[in-house]
């Protein structure tokens, strides 16, 4: 399924819509690299999920400014 996503995308690879669902999709098969290179084109708008998967990629000192002090997910992470 995620090859799908992926081909979409490369055929719209304007599509911020398509982009966040195939971000969303890939952190959850727990593909964090590869979440966070098709994060890159989106912007401040993915910096929660930049700082999630540099966390899970162990690059804790990349993932602090990305990770959101509001967010309780990602408070929690920065406090570890």
């Amino acid at each position: 399924a995620l090859a799908a996503w992926q081909a979409e995308l490369q055929r719209h690879p304007d599509d911020a819509g398509l982009r966040r669902q195939l971000v969303a999709r890939l952190m959850e098969a727990q593909r964090p690299q590869a979440a966070l290179e098709a994060a890159g084109p989106l912007g401040p708008e993915a910096e929660g999920v930049r700082g999630v998967a540099l966390y899970l990629l162990a690059r804790f000192d990349e993932a602090l400014p990305h990770l959101s002090p509001a967010d309780p997910q990602q408070a929690l992470l920065r406090v570890e």
